[in-house]
């Protein structure tokens, strides 16, 4: 379960676990505001995030930080500062 991943100038954004990669996806693009599916997956989840920069990272360090999680989506920068802020 993800969602095509293109690299942007920050790299690639992940957000890791099932249930809040289900939320993500079925939330995302349907008019309902970030903050507000960043708030579900917060309230209702336990979800993982990885920030990959070609230029500091080895594809291993992302499949060690994957290790364990049932599903990824690549999401956009701006979602993942919300989850990381929060």
């Amino acid at each position: 379960m993800s969602n095509e991943t293109s690299w942007r100038n920050g790299g690639y954004f992940y957000l890791f676990g099932k249930e809040a990669c289900d939320i993500y996806l079925q939330n995302i693009g349907t008019g309902m505001p970030e903050e507000e599916i960043a708030r579900q997956i917060e309230k209702n989840t336990t979800y993982g995030l990885y920030h990959y920069d070609e230029s500091e990272d080895s594809p291993n360090d992302l499949l060690s930080a994957y290790d364990g999680w049932q599903a990824f989506a690549d999401i956009e920068e701006s979602f993942y500062n919300l989850l990381k802020t929060n």
